[in-house]
C-alpha cells in the first residue's frame, strides 16, 4: 500500500510511497538493489528518476541520493557535495544525470561521453538555467534569458555550435528524442540539431519552420 510513482529503467524499478520511502527490485547491479542507500530511503523523497542503469532519489530538503550502476549515474559521490540541498529537478538520460538547483546552477554525473561532464560549457551553467531536457546520449540547458546550452556527445545534440547563433534567446520549449533536439521559439520558429538521421536537420522542411509552431514532440 501506499505507493504513488514507479520508476522503471532498462533493468528495475523503483517505488515511492506516500511516507516518503523507496523500494527497488530488479537487476541489482543497474539499480534493482538499494541496500548501499537505504537508510537514507527510509523518508522524505519526493521524486525518483531513472536513467539506463541507475535511479537518482530528489527528497524534500533538496538533497539528491543516488545506485545503480557506478558508471552510469548510480554513484554521485564525485559531486555529493554539491547534491546536499537545493535541487528542483533532476533530469536522466541513458547513462547520466543533470540536476537543476534552485540557483539555477547545473550539476552533472555519469558517463562523461553523454553529459556526466558538463565542464566544457560549466562557466554558463553557473546560473540562470530553468530547466534542463535530455535525449538518449545529451543534455540542453534552457535559461531564464532564453537561451540553450548543450552538452554530451556531440553528434547526438552535445555540440549546438552549428545553430548556436539561433539560441541566443527567445527559446520557450527544448525537446529531445534519441539523438536529436529541437527548440521552439517565442516567434514560432524551430531550430533542431544533433543526429542529422534521426531529426537533427531539419532543413527539408525549414521553409515550414520559420513561424506558427506551437509545440514540437518528439
Amino acid at each position: 500500500e501506499g505507493v504513488v510513482q514507479i520508476v522503471g529503467n532498462d533493468y528495475a524499478f523503483a517505488a515511492a510511497k506516500s511516507d516518503g520511502s523507496v523500494i527497488s527490485w530488479g537487476d541489482s547491479g543497474q539499480g534493482g538493489d538499494s541496500s548501499r542507500v537505504e537508510d537514507r530511503l527510509q523518508e522524505g523523497v519526493v521524486q525518483v528518476v531513472a536513467n539506463g542503469a541507475a535511479f537518482a532519489a530528489v527528497k524534500s530538503d533538496g538533497s539528491v541520493i543516488t545506485w545503480g550502476d557506478s558508471g552510469v549515474g548510480g554513484d554521485s559521490s564525485r559531486v555529493e557535495d554539491r547534491l546536499q540541498e537545493g535541487v528542483v529537478q533532476v533530469v536522466g538520460n541513458a547513462c547520466a544525470f543533470a540536476a537543476v538547483k534552485s540557483d539555477g546552477s547545473v550539476i552533472t554525473w555519469g558517463d562523461s561521453g553523454v553529459g556526466g561532464d558538463s565542464s566544457r560549457v560549466e562557466d554558463r551553467l553557473q546560473e540562470g538555467v530553468v530547466q534542463v531536457v535530455a535525449n538518449g546520449a545529451a543534455f540542453a540547458a534552457v535559461k531564464a534569458d532564453g537561451s540553450v546550452i548543450s552538452w554530451g556527445d556531440s553528434g547526438q545534440g552535445g555540440d549546438s555550435s552549428r545553430v548556436e547563433d539561433r539560441l541566443q534567446e527567445g527559446v520557450v520549449q527544448v525537446v529531445g528524442n534519441v539523438c536529436a533536439f529541437a527548440a521552439v521559439k517565442s516567434d514560432g520558429s524551430v531550430i533542431t540539431w544533433g543526429d542529422s538521421g534521426v531529426g537533427g536537420d531539419s532543413s527539408r522542411v525549414e521553409d515550414r519552420l520559420q513561424e506558427g509552431v506551437m509545440q514540437v514532440v518528439g
